[in-house]
């Protein structure tokens, strides 16, 4: 509970991977929240064939142009990863997906569109519900879903979205009313600069 906000965290949502899980265990460690959900639609965009390479590499391989295409446009899929991969076998048949998805279920590649479609359902059929209940929700996911989630939320168009960045370890915070109806949008809970400083970081990266 955040007794200077006001805030008790009735409900928490994150995804199945370990960096998620790693944050939401050091907030669990100082709060007490009664229920957890774990979901792989929060889950990092999966960046196909470019998984284990990193800016610099990409840029190499693909060049400066192709890769800022991949990192920051709405539509457009990297790659997809092929059984040759050498991470294939860590994701596509990850033992956390058993009894969630078939492996031909798994995608071999995504872009920010396909996490708007993987996290709006998540949002319209399980958060949104828990929000009617007046029930307060922390999602602690990653970049890409996070953005899924904000794009939907505030109504954004794809070139908004391909403009916005997240900081990074800086939670933000919706209002609704009883109505659901949104009152107040992505409030930072962090000082204004130091808010500036992280999407700056972030923005850099993604150049």
């Amino acid at each position: 509970m955040n007794q200077s906000l006001g805030i008790e965290i009735s409900i928490a949502y994150t995804s199945l991977l370990t960096r998620a899980n790693q944050t939401l265990d050091t907030v669990l460690n100082q709060i007490q929240i009664q229920e957890v959900y774990r979901d792989w639609r929060l889950n990092e965009r999966h960046y196909g064939g470019l998984t284990g390479l990193d800016k610099a590499e990409c840029v190499v391989k693909y060049g400066k142009e192709q890769v800022g295409i991949w990192r920051r446009s709405y539509d457009v899929q990297p790659p997809e990863m092929d059984s040759k991969h050498p991470f294939y076998s860590q994701i596509i048949q990850n033992k956390k997906f058993q009894g969630i998805l078939r492996e031909e279920e798994i995608p071999c590649s995504e872009s920010l569109a396909d996490l708007v479609h993987r996290t709006t359902p998540l949002w319209r059929d399980s958060i949104l519900p828990n929000l009617a209940l007046g029930k307060t929700v922390l999602v602690v996911a990653h970049g890409t879903s996070l953005r899924g989630l904000v794009m939907h939320i505030e109504g954004l168009s794809s070139e908004e979205i391909e403009k916005t960045d997240l900081p990074n370890g800086i939670p933000f915070m919706y209002r609704y009313n009883s109505s659901l109806d949104l009152v107040e949008r992505r409030v930072y809970l962090a000082d204004k600069d130091h808010v500036q400083q992280a999407i700056l970081k972030v923005s850099n990266i993604n150049r």
